[in-house]
C-alpha cells in the first residue's frame, strides 16, 4: 500500500465560520481523489492531504468535518478518513467512514489528542465502586518542532482515482504564533 501526499492551499474564512472559531477550511471531492491519484495507482493506496502548517508555538483548538455529498464508486463506498499531524495520522480523529453507507454527515474530533479517559476501579473491596476520570486534553500545542495537520483517505478494496461521488469539507480552529 502506498500513500500519495497533496498540499493544499486553506481558503480564507470569513463571516458565519470566523464566527464559529474556525479559521482554517479546506474542501476535497472526488475529483480531488481522481485528480491526485498516481497513474500507477494500486487497490488500497492512500492520500494524504496535508490542510496547514503548525508552526512551533501553535496550538489546534479544535477540528471537524462536514460530509456534504458521500463518496462513491458505482455502488461501492468502501472509504474511510482519519485526521491528524506529521506525528499521528489519526491523532485528532479516528477512522470514520465517509462512503454511500455512511451514517455519518459530521464529526467532532475523537482522536489521542482530543479525549482521553482513566477509570479506577476498586473491585474485589466491601464496596466495589468504579470511578471514570475523565482528562481533556482539548486539542495540541505544538511547543518543540513543526508539525501538518492532515487528512488521509484510506480505501478499502478500491481506488480512490476511481471515484464519482463526494465532497467534504473539513474546519480547523488553530491559534497562530
Amino acid at each position: 500500500m502506498a500513500d500519495t501526499a497533496i498540499d493544499l492551499k486553506t481558503t480564507p474564512l470569513t463571516g458565519p465560520e470566523v464566527g464559529r472559531g474556525y479559521n482554517v477550511r479546506v474542501q476535497i471531492d472526488w475529483q480531488d481523489l481522481v485528480n491526485n491519484a498516481p497513474a500507477d495507482e494500486a487497490t488500497n493506496d492512500t492520500q494524504t492531504y496535508t490542510i496547514s502548517n503548525l508552526p512551533i508555538g501553535c496550538k489546534v483548538r479544535d477540528v471537524h468535518f462536514v460530509l456534504n455529498q458521500e463518496f462513491d464508486i458505482s455502488g461501492n463506498d468502501s472509504v474511510s478518513i482519519l485526521i491528524g499531524d506529521d506525528n499521528d495520522v489519526d491523532g485528532y480523529m479516528s477512522t470514520t467512514a465517509v462512503g454511500t453507507a455512511s451514517s455519518v454527515s459530521t464529526k467532532l474530533p475523537d482522536g489521542v489528542y482530543w479525549n482521553s479517559t482513566d477509570t479506577v476501579s476498586s473491585a474485589g473491596e466491601t464496596d466495589d465502586v468504579t470511578v471514570t476520570l475523565a482528562t481533556t486534553t482539548n486539542g495540541k500545542i505544538y511547543n518543540s518542532g513543526e508539525s501538518n495537520l492532515v487528512v488521509r483517505f484510506a480505501p478499502v478494496g478500491v481506488k480512490l482515482g476511481d471515484f464519482t461521488a463526494g465532497k467534504i469539507t473539513f474546519y480547523a480552529d488553530i491559534i497562530f504564533p
